[in-house]
């Protein structure tokens, strides 16, 4: 394999981890969001809304932080383990689609409260896709 195929695919390889890393960095605030806005029962609406935005701030700057070293890490497993093995970024590429295809699952939950499954999503894109 040559060094430029070799190094198109750890460029994609980073673009695709960096893409999910924010994806479920944006998860995780959701999340926190929603566990957030529960505490108007027992803070006032203004202290609610400053909780909630420090802790996105938080949330983004340290886990950003991460994203650097994490995708570093896993391009260096797979360019070692590439030299080994045939495939290897293939693989890695076919996990990272994996995981892109949960974290479409968990927006679809958190987003319309509703788990679907590989089976519902010929008939969640059926029909009128615009109102």
């Amino acid at each position: 394999m040559s060094n430029g195929h070799q190094s198109w695919q750890v460029r994609v390889i980073r673009v695709s981890f960096r893409v999910l890393a924010l994806l479920v960095i944006d998860i995780v605030v959701q999340i926190v969001n929603i566990q957030i806005m529960g505490l108007d029962k027992y803070l006032a609406p203004a202290i609610v809304t400053l909780l909630g935005m420090l802790l996105v701030v938080a949330l983004f700057y340290f886990l950003i932080s991460y994203i650097e070293e994490a995708t570093n890490a896993v391009l260096k497993y797979v360019v070692e383990l590439g030299k080994t093995f045939k495939y290897r970024k293939t693989a890695v590429m076919a996990i990272i689609i994996t995981l892109y295809f949960l974290s479409f699952f968990v927006y679809y939950r958190l987003w319309f409260n509703k788990w679907i499954g590989f089976t519902d999503l010929p008939t969640v894109f059926s029909g009128k896709l615009i109102k």
